[in-house]
């Protein structure tokens, strides 16, 4: 049997989690802002058979609502090319209306800006250094419906 890893979810002051779930390298929570976290371990390459039952989840947590997305990866953690084409993708971006990264190392922002710029995502990305940041971009972005599907 697999153990799951819990890790840890920081939240604004009245925000709290709806919905988790855990697997053995991230957690994933639909919150009460209605922003979808996932937190994934240190020291990680994610490829596609790990990738893809979050994004299950994410979706299953939203029920064909918008969702916006805030990935907190954990420190040098990064994922691989046909994970990266996947999220992308248009399979991977239904229902996806944002989705705002928290990166903590420079190899991350690397990966990110390649991300950007190869992959081209159809929606909203942006990458931050601070978890604040990122919650307060994704809300004006929910808030204002600018991007509505």
């Amino acid at each position: 049997m697999v153990k799951k890893k819990i890790i840890p979810f920081k939240f604004p002051e009245g925000v709290q989690s709806i919905k988790e779930h855990h697997f053995e390298f991230a957690s994933i929570c639909l919150r009460s802002d209605g922003i979808s976290q996932i937190n994934s371990e240190d020291d990680r390459l994610f490829t596609l058979s790990e990738s893809k039952p979050i994004h299950s989840m994410v979706s299953e947590f939203n029920a064909g609502k918008p969702i916006y997305i805030m990935h907190v990866p954990g420190k040098h953690t990064n994922a691989d090319d046909d994970t990266r084409r996947f999220l992308s993708s248009e399979e991977g971006l239904k229902h996806r209306v944002a989705i705002a990264f928290v990166l903590k190392s420079l190899a991350q922002q690397i990966v990110a800006n390649f991300y950007l710029k190869i992959n081209k995502p159809a929606i909203p990305t942006k990458f931050f250094s601070e978890q604040t940041a990122a919650e307060e971009w994704l809300l004006s972005i929910k808030n204002n419906n600018t991007f509505k599907k």
